[in-house]
């Protein structure tokens, strides 16, 4: 609806214009009250063709001596219908009379209002046509008012698509044109008839003009005002006595020209005329009356042609009241300003295409979408704007181009756009046929919207969907991926720990040890992709973390990339998970060592930084402490493109054989999860640059505890252990590991075995390790036993243990996450023992 709307207003707006803009022209070719025939024949053409009708006159509406109403029409086009009204038409044409008032136009000359009727046939006002008249499908008649007086009227009919009132809206300068004219003709015959009766009485010509609707006010040769009449003291709201004597500008008080301009005596338009001699046409100002109304006025003044200089009179002014109508043009430009906004604000604008010249007209909002400058607007064609459309959907605009104007119907395609800058942006087009001439299509006309931030947000929208669907994936088969390497893990480690080093079986193990630890990184990967992995979070010296890192990383960087590792040595620490921040910077620097296959530089630098105000707000980070890791490489860069995509799951440009995709998905989710930011730059053959900012601890005077060997081995000595699991295979493989380490191991399979140990006399209990099968339930039961017990909970999965993530803020429960190695376990239980 708001499209037809909008469609409506614009064609009104566009008919409105072309009245003017004809109205303009014609007024211009001269409007003489000897020209006065052709002029209202041009006028008549002109309505007629904008409005498509097919008959139509302008008339002046007279009375005669007994106050009886007629019309007489000063131009008409043929309606004859039979040789009495052919002869009448060529001996009369175009003043014939009309005084049969019962008609649709006797209608309007009645009322003195605009009459529509879409079917005449059925209108009682119509009553009837003539024998032989040729059909009326549809009648306009709108009156022409000078003041509150009824000067004439104009007739259309036979428009095919009917008539209403967004019509006479739109015929208002038209319609305003014919009153003036009809008036000025009236002018006129007055002026004539004054000049002929003035040789008998002055006062008979004052009276003359005095009854004109328009203003009348005559100057002397100083540029004072000699007389006025009645029409010109109701317009101005000043009495004759007020005018008579004084420059009209100084009795008026302040007038304004159309660009602000303030006037004096000496600078208005009729001292202009005195000057020069010439006339001068539509000249408005305004002024404010004494009764506070601002008033609009159109002049028209006319020198005085008396060589004899026998009159006073220099100049004579003709005024009429404008306001309403600048009114209404005042309406039409806040229109277009109010449209301008609107598609300024929903990023869309409209357009025509002469499809004879090939010649476009925009809105201001055109120019925006497509990155050109207003100074394009003269001579915009389609040739110029062909080259910004994107190649790939050139044809695909020129074939639904095509089908409209084959069709004559409405086509709707979206497509890409390359702005002069290199930018490349969406758009959504939609056209239809404007007008066509005898079949041919002239013109179409459309909307386009800028949509490039819509489809970046569905893109983005979608790729949240697939991160939660690999989320959903990666819990699903958490738990039985875990136990299985879990298992084979702890049998593989055994086994290694029965067979001699020199054994080739122990290499082979030893192998199959660690692709079991790139599958369980893989599916780490996933889980924190998915942010489902949890924070093992605790004091990290962050300078610690990146020298210890630096010695391994380093190693997988080839020779042929020379390697610059710069840090800050001041301490930092931030309360993080050690792991998974390992996990970043091992990921960041793989990625730029594939990115330099024939070598390159490699710099990694980490330093503290103070981020405040402006550069706090860039960054989209608190005002605080970071440290900023900045890792830059000289290889091949990325796209633009490749840079919108980096950080989806499976998004990859490296070759399949190796490469899961999820390496900087990881490092993004990681970096989030600590409420750190990561920043890219990179451009195609110019490198990469990534820098992550980590938010420090403002405290930075404590230490990392080191975890050393015989430290271990004291704490977890003499310590009484309880294993509960009901998998035999599972808690046999967790117990064995922690054979020879000085601890008491004892065992349970279920609640029942359980009891057997809590009743077992003077049973104490220093730790539990719980299996990923007990829940939150025994671990009160047993705290309820032993108060200060502590606990080891083993977890397989993330989607059936996240219930009890709080275990990870209990300060006597440590989290083991399947698979682990034994010495993992110990570090664990030695960790938790030390805290306490």
């Amino acid at each position: 609806m708001n499209k037809a709307l909008s469609n409506r207003e614009g064609q009104e707006l566009k008919s409105a214009q072309e009245i003017l803009a004809a109205i303009d022209s014609i007024l211009k070719s001269g409007c003489r009250a000897d020209s006065l025939d052709s002029t209202f024949e041009m006028l008549l053409d002109v309505v007629l063709r904008l409005t498509h009708s097919e008959y139509g006159f302008i008339g002046e509406v007279l009375s005669s001596d007994e106050g009886t109403l007629h019309l007489k029409t000063h131009s008409i086009s043929n309606i004859a219908w039979n040789d009495e009204t052919k002869s009448q038409y060529r001996k009369k044409a175009p003043f014939l009379e009309f005084f049969n008032l019962d008609t649709l136009y006797g209608e309007v000359i009645k009322s003195s209002r605009p009459v529509i009727s879409n079917s005449p046939k059925s209108d009682a006002r119509a009553c009837g046509v003539p024998a032989g008249h040729p059909p009326m499908q549809s009648f306009l008649g709108v009156p022409l008012l000078g003041g509150d007086r009824l000067v004439g009227m104009v007739g259309l009919a036979n428009s095919p698509d009917g008539y209403d009132e967004s019509i006479v809206q739109s015929l208002q300068p038209f319609v305003s044109t014919c009153t003036s004219l009809i008036e000025l003709l009236r002018t006129e015959r007055t002026l004539h008839e004054a000049e002929l009766a003035l040789a008998y009485s002055e006062e008979f010509h004052k009276t003359l003009i005095s009854t004109m609707a328009e203003g009348v006010v005559v100057y002397d040769a100083d540029g004072d005002v000699l007389s006025c009449n009645h029409s010109a003291e109701t317009i101005l709201g000043l009495s004759e006595s007020d005018m008579v004597g004084s420059n009209l500008v100084d009795a008026l008080g302040r007038v304004w020209d159309e660009e602000g301009r303030t006037l004096t005596r000496h600078d208005c338009a009729s001292v202009e005329v005195i000057k020069s001699s010439r006339p001068m046409r539509d000249v408005r100002v305004r002024f404010d009356r004494s009764d506070g109304r601002m008033i609009w006025m159109s002049l028209n003044i006319e020198p005085v042609r008396e060589p004899s200089r026998i009159l006073d009179a220099r100049v004579v002014m003709t005024l009429r009241d404008i306001t309403n109508q600048r009114r209404g043009e005042d309406e039409l430009r806040r229109g277009q300003r109010l449209l301008d906004r609107a598609q300024k604000l929903a990023n869309m604008g409209s357009w025509e295409r002469d499809l004879q010249t090939n010649c476009l007209r925009w809105t201001d909002q055109m120019f925006v979408i497509f990155g050109l400058k207003k100074e394009y607007e003269k001579g915009l064609t389609w040739s110029l704007v062909r080259p910004l459309i994107h190649p790939a959907d050139i044809g695909n605009v020129e074939s639904a181009t095509r089908e409209c104007t084959a069709a004559m119907g409405t086509r709707t395609i979206e497509y890409r756009i390359i702005r002069p800058c290199g930018q490349y942006r969406i758009v959504l087009e939609t056209f239809e046929v404007a007008s066509a001439a005898n079949g041919v299509v002239n013109k179409i006309l459309g909307t386009t919207q800028d949509i490039t931030e819509k489809r970046r947000e569905e893109q983005r929208h979608r790729r949240i969907q697939q991160m939660e669907t690999v989320g959903a994936l990666a819990a699903g088969i958490a738990h039985d991926f875990n136990n299985l390497t879990g298992l084979v893990s702890k049998n593989i480690e055994l086994a290694s720990a029965q067979i001699p080093v020199s054994d080739p079986a122990h290499a082979r193990l030893e192998i199959a040890q660690e692709g079991l630890e790139q599958a369980t990184n893989l599916a780490e990967a996933l889980q924190i992709v998915s942010k489902r992995a949890p924070l093992a979070r605790r004091r990290v010296s962050l300078l610690g973390l990146f020298e210890q890192s630096s010695k391994l990383l380093s190693q997988l960087v080839p020779i042929s990339i020379e390697q610059h590792w710069e840090t800050d040595d001041r301490p930092a620490f931030a309360f993080a998970d050690a792991t998974q921040l390992q996990q970043v910077l091992l990921n960041l620097i793989t990625n730029a060592r594939d990115a330099m296959p024939n070598g390159g530089t490699l710099r990694v630098k980490r330093e503290l930084r103070e981020l405040l105000g402006e550069e706090a707000d860039a960054f989209g980070v608190t005002p605080g402490i970071y440290s900023c890791l900045e890792v830059r490489d000289t290889g091949v860069g990325m796209s633009e493109e490749t840079l919108a995509s980096v950080f989806e799951p499976f998004y990859t440009t490296k070759s399949a054989e190796g490469h899961s995709g999820l390496g900087l998905a990881v490092v993004k989710q990681v970096v989030d999860a600590h409420g750190a930011r990561i920043q890219i730059e990179s451009k195609e053959g110019a490198g990469t640059i990534v820098r992550s900012y980590m938010p420090c601890d403002p405290d930075q005077s404590s230490v990392i505890e080191t975890e050393e060997d015989d430290e271990e081995a004291s704490l977890l000595r003499g310590l009484r252990v309880l294993v509960v699991d009901p998998d035999a295979i599972q808690r046999s493989l967790v117990a064995t590991g922690l054979l020879g380490q000085g601890m008491t191991i004892m065992q349970a399979t279920d609640r029942e075995s359980l009891e057997q140990v809590d009743s077992s006399p003077g049973s104490v209990v220093d730790l539990a390790i719980l299996g990923p099968a007990c829940d939150q339930s025994l671990l009160q039961k047993l705290r309820r036993r032993w108060p200060k017990l502590l606990c080891v909970q083993i977890r397989s999965d993330l989607k059936g243990n996240r219930k009890n993530d709080e275990h990870a803020s209990d300060p006597l429960t440590a989290i083991l996450r399947q698979p682990f190695r034994s010495p993992g376990l110990r570090s664990s239980i030695a960790r938790l023992v030390r805290s306490q």
